[in-house]
């Protein structure tokens, strides 16, 4: 009889046994062949290798024991395994001391055969095994009485092996990891039996269990309604609950309740989608599923002719055409009531607000905010009573100022002319300001204008407006900004405030008023006409002004808050050896009477001098004025003791003589 561990050829024949025949053993192996090949076909064909029950591997009790229990297989061939209790096992090929594996036989009431796996320890790591079974089957029963010493049955006893790896037609038990500490068994390489349904090309096409699973290999074609989960479907594919599709997802998530998961891409309308979701032609729409109707209420779809995703509504119920919001593919500008935008976000509105940030119902107290490109902020901070526009950036190092600018028609240039109309520094500062129109600081007291530090600037206190200055105060005519102190910048210094000292055409004023001349013209003065009683009042009771309508101007000593007296000194500087020599040259005490320290008086034209009536009494009878033409010929009035006297002064020759009256 043939090998029936090996694939046979096709038996054609079956003996057809009749009276008186002449039988050979021949015609009975051909017999038993007929019945092998017919009983394993159906199992070759229609079925897929694998367990059929029990031949669980198990740990048997220590750390390098393991047991395996009975039970029947089908291998690639059709042939049925058997592992029965009161086998003796038979291991392939032979492992060293194979027959210290097996602990023991099995008794009849041993649930399972018990290996021992210390031969197989390494020193050190680990080293993996696969425990697989396969057919066997030996010549047992020798005939020993009479006649010929032949075997009289065959024994089918199934061939266990400990191998590093699998052939193609092995039936794996179970994976085992051998460490120096143990076996850890791994049983997923199990493979239980199933159907086989053959078909044209040969293709195995199988449905087995795996655990308590069903597992199909191969394409599925069903004519009618799959129902997952009901036992009603009404579609070609119902599902009740949820569903899971991907390789990581569905062994290893959990659909939330009637909701689909999908690790990979999903294709609407094209068998080939580029992204997670790809949908060719159509629309998108969402309706509410408690009030159905003929059209969605919102929907979304692709303008092909404006290159446009289109979010639209549905207004009167015809149909989704409202575009309440567009995208254009290739320019990225997005539309709010249009469908053509022509900016990063174009928001077309006829009435009402057309853009609102923060929530509808907070009364302006929302800390929402809108972040543009470029750092801009803009916010209502808090419950602060103000709005922002905010330059913003996370990273502390970066300052970022503020620039607003302007735009102004140009019709012959090519652009409009764009004008940074206000430029607002990181520190706070502003750069330059043009205002047209007027400026309100508001009404109450305070330093309104305050120039680079609160030294300097420009306010208001109670009833007065001050200019405020740490050192100077100046007026320029032309020229520019210079940083030099006090330079006009190629201009002209028209007034200057220094120290306390005001300077009109000097930038260096020395005196508490200073009034360089510079050609002709008046340098100071006061009043408004010749009859005005406009007066300069000096420090130092001096006052300079016009008395009335006489027509006499002033040089008065005056003390309005004091019952004193009061003269006037007339000083006069003349040129020193090393320096100026200060001289007081005449002197006007409080009663009006005239003294001269040096010099004479010279008095041109043809009037004398001349006392008024009653001057003779207050002058000092000792004194003695000189008063002499410019050729020195003229006359001397002279006073002495209660009387006036008049010298004439002749000159004749070398010789000078002089004679005395009276006057008239």
């Amino acid at each position: 009889m043939a090998d029936q561990t090996q694939p046979q050829l096709p038996v054609e024949k079956r003996p057809n046994y009749f009276d008186g025949q002449y039988l050979q053993v021949n015609d009975f192996q051909e017999e038993q062949q007929y019945h092998i090949d017919r009983q394993r076909r159906p199992f070759q064909y229609l079925h897929v290798s694998g367990v059929l029950d029990g031949l669980q591997v198990t740990s048997g009790g220590s750390n390098f024991a393991i047991t395996l229990a009975p039970g029947s297989a089908i291998d690639t061939y059709g042939q049925q395994i058997l592992l029965q209790s009161t086998m003796l096992l038979q291991f392939k090929p032979p492992l060293p001391k194979n027959e210290s594996l097996i602990t023991k036989d099995l008794a009849k009431d041993d649930p399972a055969f018990t290996f021992d796996l210390q031969v197989l320890k390494p020193a050190t790591g680990s080293v993996n095994y696969y425990l697989t079974i396969a057919y066997g089957e030996d010549k047992t029963d020798r005939q020993t009485e009479s006649g010929s010493e032949q075997f009289r049955r065959w024994h089918e006893r199934p061939t266990i092996q400990i191998a590093d790896e699998l052939a193609v037609n092995d039936l794996p038990l179970a994976k085992l990891m051998i460490t120096p500490n143990g076996v850890t068994i791994d049983t997923s390489v199990c493979r239980y039996s199933g159907v086989k349904f053959p078909n044209r090309d040969g293709s195995e096409l199988t449905v087995r269990s795996q655990g308590s699973q069903v597992q199909l290999q191969g394409s599925l074609y069903i004519t009618g309604n799959i129902g997952i989960g009901t036992g009603t479907p009404r579609s070609q594919l119902s599902v009740v609950n949820g569903a899971a599709i991907g390789t990581t997802y569905a062994p290893t998530h959990v659909a939330p309740p009637n909701s689909l998961i999908i690790e990979g891409r999903l294709g609407v309308g094209t068998s080939n989608p580029q992204h997670a979701l790809s949908i060719q032609g159509g629309a998108i729409s969402f309706h509410d599923p408690t009030t159905p109707q003929p059209f969605a209420p919102v929907g979304i779809d692709y303008d092909k002719t404006l290159d446009t995703l289109r979010f639209r509504a549905n207004i009167d119920g015809t149909g989704l055409h409202a575009d309440h919001l567009t995208i254009q593919r290739t320019t990225g500008n997005v539309g709010i009531g249009t469908p053509t935008p022509a900016a990063k976000l174009d928001i077309s509105g006829t009435a009402g607000m057309v853009l609102r940030v923060g929530q509808p119902s907070d009364n302006n107290n929302s800390t929402a905010r809108v972040d543009l490109p470029g750092d801009i902020q803009l916010r209502r901070w808090g419950s602060d009573e103000y709005a922002y526009l905010q330059t913003i950036d996370g990273n502390k190092s970066n300052s970022i100022g503020l620039v607003i600018r302007t735009q102004k028609a140009a019709p012959n240039a090519i652009r409009p002319t764009v004008t940074d109309a206000l430029t607002i520094k990181p520190d706070g500062s502003l750069g330059n300001l043009s205002i047209s129109g007027s400026v309100n600081f508001g009404a109450t007291a305070r330093q309104m204008i305050t120039l680079w530090n609160p030294g300097f600037g420009i306010g208001i206190q109670s009833g007065t407006q001050y200019f405020r200055s740490n050192k100077n105060f100046a007026w320029y005519k032309g020229g520019s900004h210079s940083d030099v102190e006090l330079d006009a910048g190629s201009g002209v210094a028209q007034m200057v405030i220094k120290d306390g000292n005001v300077g009109i055409g000097t930038a260096s004023p020395n005196a508490r008023l200073e009034i360089p001349g510079i050609g002709s013209g008046t340098l100071l003065s006061v009043g408004a006409d010749l009859g005005s009683t406009a007066d300069v009042t000096l420090c130092g009771n001096i006052k300079l002004r016009e008395h009335g309508g006489t027509g006499v101007a002033y040089i008065q000593a005056i003390d309005p808050g004091s019952n004193r007296s009061i003269g006037l000194k007339f000083i006069t500087q003349s040129e020193g050896r090393f320096q100026s020599v200060a001289t007081e040259a005449m002197t006007l005490d409080p009663i009006g009477n005239l003294r001269l320290n040096k010099g004479a008086i010279y008095i041109q034209g043809r009037s004398a001098l001349v006392f008024s009536e009653g001057t003779n009494a207050d002058l000092d009878p000792g004194a003695f004025t000189g008063i002499f033409s410019p050729s020195g010929r003229f006359l001397l009035a002279m006073m002495n003791t209660g009387e006036a006297r008049v010298w004439r002064i002749h000159q004749s020759g070398n010789t000078i003589a002089w004679s005395s009256g009276r006057p008239g």
